[in-house]
This record gives structure tokens, sequence and C-alpha cells, in this order.
């Protein structure tokens, strides 16, 4: 992350937030320009990444390389938007919980539903505690998507009095069944929990892999 603000002329900051179900997340909060005045004209707004990625798919140029544009959460900070990257509990950034640790089975229950409901909640409140109150804007994109649904449709109270706007890329709101059928066997969950596997590229991984190539049903 930190090469990236570099490259892009931005100062930052790390900030840790703890969620109601213990986790405590590092999201990452534009707080500037190396060269020049960054002045706030519009209303802080959050994004939200991908599966399986983390804050820093908001700080890279997947698809057009060194020569694209500038990466999403700098063009935003760049019109004024007062930025805020999210990490989801689980990825790199956001490993940290009050009971359990990486190797535990318990840390890794989490799911669409607890992102939506514990994790942005509890990035919201923090930025809430520095601009007055305000509403926040979301950008999410895939799962950030999907675990806005979530919360969204479990506790809408909340989300209609924090979230003035969401705009969600790549939408997803429910499984394809041809990417279920021949993995999300009892076979393959069971092997999984006999070898304490409880997520891909987690800790251990590199071991965890040869396991599952050498051993795998």
């Amino acid at each position: 992350m930190a090469a990236a603000f570099e490259k892009h002329g931005f100062t930052w900051e790390p900030v840790k937030v703890h969620t109601d179900d213990g986790y405590t997340l590092t999201a990452f909060h534009v707080t500037g320009k190396v060269d020049g005045v960054h002045e706030i004209t519009r209303p802080s707004l959050v994004l939200q990444h991908c599966m399986g990625m983390d804050s820093r798919v908001w700080t890279m140029n997947i698809r057009f390389g060194e020569n694209g544009p500038d990466p999403m959460a700098f063009q935003f900070a760049e019109m004024g938007f007062d930025v805020w990257i999210a990490n989801n509990a689980g990825n790199p950034y956001s490993q940290v919980h009050d009971v359990y640790t990486v190797d535990d089975k318990e840390f890794w229950a989490f799911d669409w539903r607890k992102h939506g409901v514990y994790d942005f909640p509890a990035l919201v409140t923090e930025i809430q505690s520095r601009n007055g109150g305000k509403k926040v804007a979301l950008l999410g994109h895939s799962q950030g998507t999907t675990q806005t649904f979530a919360g969204m449709g479990i506790i809408p109270e909340w989300y209609d009095a924090n979230v003035s706007v969401a705009a969600l890329l790549g939408p997803c709101t429910h499984p394809n069944p041809k990417f279920f059928t021949d993995l999300y066997t009892e076979e393959n969950w069971s092997f999984l929990e006999e070898n304490d596997i409880w997520v891909t590229n987690g800790p251990h991984w590199e071991e965890k892999r040869e396991i599952i190539i050498s051993e795998g049903p």
C-alpha cells in the first residue's frame, strides 16, 4: 500500500477499526497530497473490495498497466472525495481477533452477511467520528456488492440512516450452481476440515496447498 500511495503522490494513514464480533480491521484513509493541498469538497467515500482481494485492488491499475489512468482510489481523491479503502475481516490487513488466531477455525467463521452487518458499519462509525456524523457514499465491486445487499437486507434501517448512495459494480446476488456442483461436495468439505484448511491463500498456505495436491479427493 505504501508504495502505491507514494507513487501517485498521496499521503495516507492506516486506521484500526474494531467490530462488534471481535475483529480488528485496518482501513486506509487518504489524508492529502505530497506536493499540494488536498481539499475535501465531496462526501466520505468507502471503497469495498471484491472476493479474494483487499484494499490494494483500488490502488493498482490491473487492466491498463503502468501507462493507464490513475487507480480509482486516487481518481476519487483528486475529485475531492474523502476516500476510505476498506478491508474485510480475514484478509492480510485484518487478521486480528479478540479471542481467536488465524490458526483457529473459529476465526474464519464469517461470511458476506457478517461483512455487511459488522465490518462495514464499524468502519462507517469511525468515519462519522471524524466527518461530523455525515452519511457516507459506498462503491463496491463484486463481493463488495454482495455484502452490501446482505447488510441492506438484514439491517435496512442502519443503511438508510448512514449511507447516502451505493454504486455497485459487477453486482452479485446469488451463486451460480455450475461453480459449486463439483467443488462443494461432502467429500471435499470433510477433507478440508480433517486437514485444518479453512481458507485459500491463508496462513501456512504453501504447506496446505501441497496437502491438497498430493492427498486431496
